[in-house]
């Protein structure tokens, strides 16, 4: 058994040794914090685009950096958050003190609305890394008519959808939708609805007459009464008849609804 005065003399010089391993580990942490710190140094990470158009192609900015390490560094790999976003930079190893730059270019095609991407660099032999961040916004180019309404009626007569799913409805409730048609003609188109599928619960409404390069709303309303249907499921289809002329097969429209009776609505 140890005396006292031995268990203290132990004691103490583990501590000591604590200590030491310590001092040790810090000082390599310390000594790679540096290194990191001395290494490629950008004057600014962060880009901000401000607005952009669309329709105005790629946009560009270039981040400058300066090698302050005691030898040179080379930038090894990039990642970035999308494929809209690129870089161009050199891949030759940047002497100590040498200045750099990386060139960002962003497209903004197809990506209208609030912007965020980042780009993260890897360098000095993994040792290094980097994120630079873009950030604007993108104003959406105007859209030609065919991509507005992609659905051709005929006579000049468009809309933008040709399908509504109303959902779910419960019994005496009524739930209405829309969808827009548009006259890309140069005259005034008269239409009238022609149902092909009628369950009856759906009505439409539709203006008579549309003018040249008018757009208007065609409503559909659902009313679930106390029948419900069975499987609970309510089709209709119908065709927009221009100057009553017959509507092609293309021209149809379908709407969907799922009726919830009282059971299951209280539970």
């Amino acid at each position: 058994m140890l005396s006292p005065r031995k268990r203290v003399s132990l004691y103490v010089m583990r501590r000591v040794f604590i200590l030491f391993v310590a001092i040790l580990l810090g000082q390599s942490l310390a000594a790679q914090d540096d290194s990191q710190a001395i290494s490629l140094v950008f004057d600014a990470t962060e880009w901000n685009m401000g607005r952009i158009n669309e329709e105005d192609g790629p946009v560009s900015y270039t981040f400058h950096y300066r090698n302050e390490a005691d030898h040179s560094v080379a930038i090894e790999r990039v990642y970035t958050s999308c494929g809209c976003t690129t870089s161009d930079y050199s891949r030759k190893p940047l002497k100590a003190g040498g200045e750099g730059t990386v060139v960002v270019t962003f497209d903004p095609e197809g990506r209208s609305g609030r912007v965020e991407r980042s780009i993260t660099l890897v360098f000095d032999s993994g040792k290094g890394r980097q994120e630079l961040r873009i950030k604007g916004r993108v104003n959406p180019r105007p859209q030609s008519v065919a991509e507005e309404f992609p659905y051709d009626l005929g006579g000049g007569l468009r809309a933008d959808v040709t399908y509504r799913s109303f959902g779910k409805i419960a019994q005496g409730n009524t739930r209405s939708m829309a969808l827009i048609l548009y006259n890309s003609s140069d005259d005034p188109l008269w239409v009238t609805p022609e149902w092909v599928e009628q369950s009856g619960a759906l009505e439409l409404f539709l203006p008579e007459q549309i003018a040249p390069d008018e757009r208007v709303l065609m409503t559909m309303t659902y009313t679930i009464g106390e029948v419900v249907p069975e499987g609970g499921l309510l089709r209709d289809s119908f065709r927009i008849l221009i100057e009553g002329a017959t509507a092609t097969e293309e021209n149809l429209f379908t709407t969907r609804a799922v009726v919830l009776n009282a059971e299951s609505t209280a539970n």
